[in-house]
């Protein structure tokens, strides 16, 4: 699942879905923690290396 044209998410996602974006090229050989609240309240982490 992915956003539509706005960039809005679709109200209901099951399953797996999938989140693009763009990061800085500072970045590069970083490692950084992507989080996620939902309306739910549930949080969701993921570390992320930039090679």
């Amino acid at each position: 699942m992915t956003p539509d044209s706005t960039g809005k998410w679709p109200s209901v996602c099951t399953g797996q879905c999938t989140y693009v974006w763009k990061t800085d090229r500072a970045w590069k050989g970083t490692c950084r923690v992507f989080h996620l609240g939902l309306s739910d309240s549930s949080d969701h982490t993921a570390n992320c290396s930039f090679n």
